[in-house]
């Protein structure tokens, strides 16, 4: 059997290290909310929103600083590690966590409260399509261009699922 070498992370300033979403999705005020639906102590989802160090400084130079691998960080380290030998595989994996939320948007039936603010959701869509076509056009392929374009693709999700609760909700009238 061969062996199997883990692929190297993406390469810094791509994509935000785990811990940098973290900061941003669990405000101060909410720890103790989040300590207190995974039975922890607050102390460990502080951990999660400091930086960790990388797989590789870990192997290399044993644990140091003060942050902790978080949920999310072992979520991607799963899916480095299954797409060392099965890069489908991975895309399924990480896929996952996306398709939970959907479910959780459509099943909270978030849909839109009348035609007037489908149509204003819509607009906001294109407003974004809008700013994502110009910066591609005036900046080409850079890290803004990504960033603007993960934006319209998650709010394009978003009317997706808002659409769908919207059909779910009217059907069940």
């Amino acid at each position: 059997m061969q062996a199997l070498e883990l692929l190297p992370p993406p390469p810094r300033g791509i994509l935000p290290p785990p811990d940098a979403f973290l900061r941003e999705a669990i405000q101060p005020d909410q720890i103790h909310f989040i300590a207190k639906t995974f039975f922890i102590h607050d102390d460990s989802v502080r951990r999660w929103r400091r930086p960790v160090a990388s797989l590789e400084e870990l192997y290399r130079q044993g644990p140091r600083g003060t942050g902790a691998a978080s949920p999310l960080q072992r979520c991607c380290d799963l899916t480095r590690a299954i797409a060392s030998y099965d890069i489908k595989a991975a895309g399924r994996v990480s896929m996952y966590p996306s398709f939970y939320f959907q479910a959780l948007v459509e099943q909270s039936g978030e849909g839109f409260a009348d035609e007037h603010a489908c149509a204003a959701a819509n607009m906001k869509l294109l407003d974004e399509a809008n700013d994502a076509i110009k910066f591609m056009s005036l900046q080409g392929c850079c890290l803004e261009t990504l960033r603007e374009q993960i934006e319209l693709r998650d709010i394009a999700a978003q009317m997706i699922s808002r659409t769908f609760a919207t059909m779910l909700r009217r059907a069940a009238e």
